[in-house]
């Protein structure tokens, strides 16, 4: 996908910014992890996006970005699935990958 999106003479459009997964701080919602821990969840996500995808992507352009998918409930934690805040999680990447930059700041 990167490479078909980041061809110099942008045949095919260019993507600038990808995001990996959907709202993780629910993941047991779209992961299909099922029920494990935020911390379990946050080292194999950890590891497929500072790996996989972001190798992928930096690998055919030195300018697109990888990007992580928060839910907009941004401080609840639901009582129905013990959901993390997008706090939470944030706290997770900045103490994993120190280099983690948050939009915004």
């Amino acid at each position: 996908m990167a490479e078909r999106w980041s061809h110099p003479d942008r045949k095919h459009g260019r993507i600038v910014g990808y995001i990996v997964g959907n709202e993780v701080n629910s993941h047991w919602w779209w992961a299909n992890m099922g029920r494990v821990s935020m911390q379990a969840f946050a080292h194999d996500y950890l590891r497929i996006r500072s790996g996989l995808a972001h190798r992928a992507v930096r690998g055919q352009s030195s300018w697109a970005r990888v990007y992580i998918s928060l839910e907009h409930h941004w401080a609840i934690r639901y009582s129905r699935g013990g959901r993390a805040t997008g706090i939470s999680w944030t706290c997770i990447f900045w103490i994993t990958l120190p280099g983690v930059r948050v939009l915004g700041r």
